[in-house]
């Protein structure tokens, strides 16, 4: 991201609403935006599963559902590093969610084990006070998040606790654990919640 803000500008500037539809977009950003400043290994279309696990579970060992190889607009890949990304960008051209599973297809593909989620927002997304730019699940929202709220899915300006890092989250548990690692010096401390 921060390589292609060379070519395209501000990263908070770039609109991804101008598209016929979910799966140019997150084409164009791919083309554009990952292609030219990634090595790549291999590419996946929305519905292949050579790049991604199609089954991935949250921390209380559920099923995440929001990780599917054939959403429409989704885009995979896997890096020359071993690690896989799956991905899709907002329909209405304000950024897009971003996961990052470490070990490529591997086992556990859990949320917070070896699954990590970031979200990317532009200047378009202001009624819910998003954080713009690419950011750790957690810190996607504007106002000061403290590692309690993290851990709980108590984010400011959020409803309910979606997405906590812990397995007592009540949904998505472990979508913020990017987050936690990140507001822990990008280090897993004793009580990262295995």
């Amino acid at each position: 991201i921060s390589m292609a803000q060379k070519d395209f500008g501000p990263m908070e500037d770039w609109d991804f609403a101008d598209f016929p539809d979910s799966n140019a977009r997150a084409q164009y950003f791919y083309n554009n935006f990952l292609k030219p400043n990634l090595k790549i290994a291999k590419y996946c279309s929305p519905t292949a599963i050579d790049c991604w696990q199609d089954k991935s579970y949250t921390l209380k060992g559920t099923e995440f559902e929001n990780l599917k190889n054939y959403d429409t607009g989704s885009i995979s890949f896997i890096t020359d590093s071993g690690y896989s990304v799956y991905y899709w960008m907002h329909a209405i051209g304000t950024g897009g969610w971003f996961f990052i599973d470490l070990n490529g297809k591997k086992l556990p593909n859990v949320l917070g084990k070896d699954i990590f989620v970031f979200e990317l927002y532009n200047n378009l997304r202001t009624e819910y006070n998003y954080q713009l730019g690419l950011n750790p699940y957690g810190f996607h929202r504007k106002g000061s998040v403290s590692r309690d709220d993290i851990i709980t899915g108590n984010y400011p300006f959020n409803s309910g606790l979606y997405g906590g890092c812990s397995s007592t989250a009540e949904s998505a548990a472990g979508v913020s654990c990017a987050a936690l690692i990140m507001i822990d010096g990008w280090e897993i401390k004793d009580d990262y919640p295995w």
